[in-house]
């Protein structure tokens, strides 16, 4: 479960940002953008976080999780396309699988909500 030290590694980045003061207020949420080729299961991240922030600073603190799908572009016709099954990489609209990922791939806090 990879979960564990993204929480950990989550964690310590935000505590980061209040401690070199980019972050000031009581911190009511982090949120993420995760892509679904980095096989996090955002339950378990969750449930995580909320384990390894029990009696510390971030106690409390929810996680808000945005889904991002494997986007790609194809290099032969340029189309650009959502891919359904991560493990056929082919253009839907020439079959080339000449293609380009574009998201899917972030783990990313987008945000974090403050009073």
């Amino acid at each position: 479960m990879h979960e564990a030290s993204i929480a950990q590694s989550l964690i310590e980045s935000v505590l980061r940002l209040v401690e070199d003061g980019t972050v000031r207020g009581t911190i009511h949420c982090v949120n993420l953008r995760v892509g679904r080729l980095t096989a996090v299961v955002p339950e378990s991240l969750r449930f995580m976080f909320g384990a390894l922030t029990e009696g510390g600073p971030l106690e409390g603190v929810r996680l808000g999780i945005e889904d991002v799908p494997v986007t790609g572009r194809c290099g032969a016709c340029g189309a650009g396309f959502e891919m359904k099954d991560e493990f056929r990489v082919g253009c839907p609209s020439c079959a080339s699988t000449d293609v380009e990922i574009e998201t899917g791939r972030e783990l990313l806090i987008q945000s974090v909500e403050v009073d």
